[in-house]
């Protein structure tokens, strides 16, 4: 009896060291060649031998020239030297791709089965033993870990001391606090932006938004509402605004997003491009510069779908009054928005055209008219455009026949009311004077010179004897009124003494 208990607590004893002995399951994100080998929840060991996986030392399925192998999420992965990446399905490899998808910036874990991604596509955990590990390793000497913060690039752990550290590749350096609580502290500024992986925007309630490369707008780590194509974020007026790459724009009402019309800011000049016909050189400036007929000028920057373009062109008449159109590369309609030919003596003719919800892309336009010296054209890639341009029966002005003292001139009245607003105006004018502001006085709220404008390079380049050279001409551009606050009437106006004024306003 005494033999047979003997036994049975040899027995039992013999079953306990069996038990003790199993090995632990690896940490899930681990891989070969982090650590040598994997323990998968069964006990298996999982191993790379000369470029081929085994498991407790047979090989699994075909497979050869393995350079990684990878737990993730319970399932195994493994990388080709022709970087191609299978998965296990029990019983055979498929091909598929790497598993591992970068976290939003903002993303944290605590204890649990979860994992974040860092940028160099090493993945982190945070294991029941208060223990952060990277790739399946302990990271650094972090203890009674309770959260794991990607954020800005960078892998932060909080303790139960309520700690911070920051994790700088290779041990934990300890800072103030939550970094995402701390850079709160300051919101971000109104009508702030970003695009694509460019940085964070934080709201009033300190929330705070990034959105990488999965174009995919994320609010402290968590994807906002089913958005996806999402191209630009906008902190605007206290809300956020989100737009897609069809140029759609919603507002995030702090659970969902809203369709709006159009960008919330109003109208905004994206770019321009100018062109001007060859002009006489300084030694000769009594030339006369050659003839030319179509002018063509190609954006620098491609332009966005869904966006409008503004042209104006004008042109000397010497040739002869022109009748002048616009086409351009991408096939977009543009409209007509006048043209007049101011006659003698200065026979100098101004048009300009419009071309709404533009397919967007590289862009040239092309202005056709027929052959002549002295042309210039200015074209302007307009966002936020929700309707036609307003403009006035006499929105295009010339001189030329004025008598002395009556070289004041002015279109008709726009009228920019609180349903039109906010708006965009965009004006071209040239100077005989080569004055400052050529667009200026009440008409355009008296905005000084050098602020909402661009000095086009020189129509003509001729002097009369002991001046300089003048002639200038302006693009001048000006935000008009708010969504709460009309805007009133405005008309294009020129104190000095100009050929042409074209103008037109956006909203």
């Amino acid at each position: 009896m005494n033999v047979l208990s003997r036994l049975s607590v040899g027995l039992i004893a013999a079953t306990w060291g069996l038990v003790a002995m199993a090995a632990t399951p690896s940490v899930d994100g681990s891989n070969v060649f982090a650590q040598p080998s994997i323990i998968d929840a069964e006990g298996n060991t999982w191993t790379v031998n000369a470029g081929v996986i085994e498991k407790n030392g047979a090989r699994v399925g075909t497979n050869y020239n393995v350079i990684f192998l990878l737990e993730y999420y319970q399932v195994f992965y493994h990388e080709n030297t022709a970087d191609e990446w299978f998965k296990w399905t029990g019983a055979t490899w498929a091909p598929t791709s790497d598993p591992r998808v970068i976290s939003a910036s903002g993303a944290r874990i605590g204890m649990g089965n979860d994992l974040v991604v860092d940028a160099g596509k090493h993945v982190w955990t945070l294991a029941a033993n208060g223990y952060a590990y990277k790739d399946g390793e302990r990271a650094g000497s972090n203890y009674n870990t309770i959260t794991v913060l990607y954020y800005d690039n960078v892998i932060y752990c909080e303790n139960t001391s309520d700690e911070w550290y920051s994790w700088n590749g290779w041990t934990w350096i300890k800072v103030s606090g939550d970094p995402t609580v701390s850079k709160r502290q300051g919101t971000s500024t109104n009508g702030s932006s970003i695009g694509v992986g460019s940085g964070t925007l934080v709201d009033a309630a300190g929330n705070v938004w990034t959105l990488p490369a999965s174009e995919i707008a994320y609010v402290n780590g968590t994807r906002a509402g089913g958005n996806y194509n999402s191209i630009l974020l906008l902190y605007y007026n206290a809300a956020v605004y989100s737009e897609n790459t069809t140029a759609q724009w919603y507002s995030w009402n702090g659970s969902t997003w809203h369709r709006l019309a159009g960008d919330p800011r109003g109208p905004t000049l994206k770019q321009t491009v100018i062109y001007t016909s060859p002009v006489c050189p300084a030694s000769n400036p009594g030339c006369t510069p050659q003839f030319e007929l179509n002018s063509s000028v190609t954006f620098t920057q491609v332009t966005t779908k869904g966006n409008a373009i503004w042209v104006a062109a004008t042109v000397s008449d010497y040739g002869g009054i022109h009748t002048i159109s616009v086409t351009d590369s991408q096939n977009n309609t543009y409209q007509d928005l006048g043209q007049v030919n101011d006659g003698a003596p200065g026979s100098q003719s101004v048009a300009q055209f419009y071309a709404g919800n533009i397919a967007g892309g590289a862009d040239t336009i092309t202005v056709t008219w027929s052959a002549d010296n002295y042309k210039g054209v200015v074209a302007a890639e307009i966002a936020g455009v929700q309707a036609a341009p307003l403009v006035s029966g006499a929105v295009v002005v010339q001189d030329g026949n004025l008598s002395a003292g009556n070289d004041n001139v002015s279109g008709g009245a726009i009228a920019v009311n609180s349903a039109t607003s906010p708006a965009f105006m965009v004006a071209l004018t040239m100077d005989t004077d080569g004055g400052g502001s050529d667009v200026g006085g009440s008409g355009y709220c008296a905005v000084p010179a050098g602020t909402g404008f661009a000095q086009v390079l020189q129509f003509w380049n001729w002097a009369p004897s002991g001046q300089a050279a003048c002639n200038l001409a302006t693009l001048e551009t000006k935000t008009l009124g708010s969504a709460s606050a009309p805007a009133g009437t405005f008309t294009s106006t020129h104190l000095s003494d100009p050929y042409v004024t074209a103008s037109a306003v956006f909203h």
